[in-house]
């Protein structure tokens, strides 16, 4: 290859990572997004910042949705952060792992569906929402608003877990393997015994809060297919 030719891919592989950064960061400047600052977001709740943000410029596309989503994300993590300062060094530990835990293994989750559904966008913006989901259930944790909540048994997380090896027809079942569904469900199956593992620490309504997250995870991934 040429000298002019190196020079001239090296300056559009440039021009497309300028673009892609300047993409994924469209409406935030001086640590606000869409005029806002994380703490504002935070403040005006999950449900009132989507909304705002989906009424500005861009922020209906799914770009918009997956940076607005993230630009929540980090003030939450913040504030369940400062609660977990006050807890003991045990039990801020423990429940620190139980997020990464819980967070792993909700990834794994939307994962599995999107390999089985072929992928797509939308996939894009359930990341952030499980993420969003997660720290909300982990702070309710951290200062004891967990409320009430139906009992629930790892059974049928394990249950919910196992329907995926029923799914046979799907968008793109001819290209579906069975070997890396099996290994995937693997990887779910060892995060579920790990989160079973740390929950059986914790008292037992906030056991079931998480339970029922694993289990709404699991129940709308495997109907998916």
């Amino acid at each position: 290859m040429s000298w002019f030719r190196i020079c001239f891919c090296a300056a559009i592989l440039l021009q497309l990572f300028i673009f892609a950064n300047a993409k994924s960061l469209q409406s935030e400047v001086d640590g606000r997004l869409f005029g806002k600052t994380r703490s504002e977001a935070l403040a005006m709740g999950e449900g009132r910042w989507m909304q705002y943000t989906a009424n500005q410029p861009g922020g209906s596309s799914t770009v918009g949705m997956v940076d607005a989503m993230n630009f929540y994300l980090d003030p939450l993590t913040v504030r369940t952060d400062r609660a977990l300062s006050k807890k003991s060094k045990i039990s801020r530990e423990r429940l620190k792992k139980l997020r990464t835990t819980l967070n792993d293994y909700s990834v794994e989750v939307i994962a599995l569906e999107e390999y089985l559904n072929g992928g797509g966008t939308m996939f894009r913006l359930f990341y952030p929402s499980a993420a969003i989901t997660n720290e909300q259930i982990v702070y309710r944790l951290v200062v004891g608003q967990v409320g009430k909540t139906p009992p629930q048994k790892t059974s049928r997380v394990l249950k919910a877990i196992s329907t995926y090896k029923l799914v046979t027809e799907t968008p793109v079942a001819e290209k579906v393997s069975k070997k890396e569904i099996s290994v995937r469900m693997g990887k779910i199956r060892r995060l579920a015994s790990a989160c079973f593992a740390l929950l059986k620490e914790l008292p037992r309504k906030s056991s079931d809060l998480v339970l029922n997250r694993m289990l709404d995870l699991t129940r709308r991934a495997s109907s998916e297919g």
